[in-house]
């Protein structure tokens, strides 16, 4: 096999045979105490075919301490979709899990503003959306100061409540049919839809790497 590193000046590209190759990658990681392992990627065939306006900031170990440590938040049963947003919120600290996907350098002008009336539309069909008002309660009221965040959040809310494991299984029923009743238009659906595929990418994530092989449909 030929093995081609990223940082070619230091690691040049050399031949190696499967059996050195796969030798190689058993050694533990000090930090994940899993082998090094390798990750299978191919094209998501079933994917829009324009690039996606939001993006999570997580990686797949972030995304995973996230899921973590909201699943073991001391919430009861019967907690109310506010306490269950306000938990989700004061987790990230006010930052949203996402953020708006930048254009590469170069992009036209015509391309920058195709974004920003895109972004601007979006930010809209967010705010506009019940779950927004609940957020919006929970980052201290609908202000000029919020709004980006409020919009973010509702966003993250929408895709990836389930796969961050929210704390209170009755309360996340709720809060799951209360997000499955959001009625959304065609730009948003497309984008949440984006969004949950990656959240369900993210959490499936560690569940997948084993014993050295990480086999994922990215």
């Amino acid at each position: 096999m030929l093995l081609l590193d990223v940082a070619r000046f230091k690691y040049p590209p050399h031949w190696v045979t499967v059996g050195e190759l796969f030798s190689a990658m058993q050694p533990l990681d000090s930090v994940t105490g899993r082998p090094r392992g390798f990750i299978l990627l191919r094209r998501n065939t079933d994917a829009p075919a324009h690039a996606s306006a939001l993006r999570p900031t997580l990686d797949a170990v972030a995304f995973q301490a996230a899921a973590d440590a909201l699943a073991a938040t001391a919430l009861p049963q019967d907690a109310s979709p506010l306490d269950i947003v306000g938990a989700f919120v004061s987790h990230f600290s006010g930052v949203p899990p996402i953020e708006w996907r930048s254009l590469d350098v170069g992009a036209t002008a015509d391309a920058l503003a195709l974004k920003a009336a895109r972004d601007v539309t979006l930010t809209k069909e967010l705010a506009a959306r019940p779950l927004a008002r609940v957020v919006a309660q929970c980052l201290g009221g609908e202000t000029p100061q919020n709004g980006e965040a409020v919009a973010l959040f509702t966003a993250a809310l929408l895709a990836g409540a389930k796969h961050l494991r929210l704390p209170g299984s009755a309360a996340l029923e709720r809060l799951d049919r209360a997000v499955a009743a959001e009625v959304m238009g065609d730009a948003l659906a497309v984008e949440i839809a984006q969004l949950r595929r990656q959240a369900a990418t993210l959490a499936a994530f560690n569940n997948q790497c084993i014993g050295g092989c990480c086999k994922m449909g990215c």
